[in-house]
């Protein structure tokens, strides 16, 4: 399991500072590894609890992409 799979799981089971993401998942590039869950479609909020302290929430994990059918008056442009 990388690190960004362990801070996505410790997201999952709840809110978590930034200390904690360092100390539990062993890695201080905890903001580049949320970045990229971010960039993949997770929505992760993040609150100033005091100097240098935040708190990160998955808000949101990415669904299955959804396609709209086109109007039967479009179909026919694609042919």
């Amino acid at each position: 399991m990388n690190k960004r799979e362990i801070i996505l799981n410790l997201l999952r089971e709840r809110p978590r500072t930034n200390w904690e993401l360092c100390q539990l998942a062993k890695t201080a590039r905890y903001g580049g590894r949320i970045f990229e869950l971010r960039k993949a479609g997770y929505e992760i909020s993040e609150e100033r609890i005091e100097r240098g302290i935040f708190r990160y929430t998955l808000v949101a994990e990415p669904g299955p992409i959804k396609i709209e059918p086109l109007p039967v008056e479009n179909q026919m442009e694609l042919l």
